[in-house]
Order: C-alpha cells, then sequence, then structure tokens
C-alpha cells in the first residue's frame, strides 16, 4: 500500500493593503502603520494529526491550500 503525501500551495494574491495608496487617500499616518503591522507580521502552523482537517489559510493577501498529491 502506497503512503499518501500531501502538498501545500502558497498563492500571494495583489496587494490588497498599499501604504502609498491609503497616504494618497489622506488617511490617518497611526491609522496606516497600525494597519500594516497586522497585515505584515505573520507565521503559520499545521495543526497535528489529532488535530481538526484543514484545507486552506487565508490571511490578508495570502492564501495557503492543502491537498493530497498525486503524479497527475
Amino acid at each position: 500500500m502506497r503512503k499518501k503525501r500531501f502538498m501545500a500551495v502558497k498563492l500571494n494574491m495583489s496587494k490588497a493593503y498599499d501604504r502609498e495608496m491609503m497616504v494618497r487617500m489622506d488617511f490617518d499616518p497611526g491609522w496606516i502603520e497600525s494597519l500594516m503591522k497586522c497585515v505584515s507580521i505573520v507565521s503559520y502552523s499545521v495543526a497535528s494529526r489529532s488535530g481538526p482537517q484543514v484545507s486552506h489559510l487565508l490571511f490578508a493577501d495570502d492564501c495557503i491550500l492543502f491537498k493530497e498529491a498525486t503524479n497527475r
């Protein structure tokens, strides 16, 4: 019996939070800094074998997909 293999694919969408655009739209500089800290500091971890099943993770403009890998 063959052992199952899995893969993770990380997708980076177009910038959802653009600092220059927020400055041009006259957002408060303190707000921009706070928002940029929230979306630029991130870490990922995957649940253990006994944890919940995860098929995808979404964060700001990143998406990570998990799927069983095949030769196809």
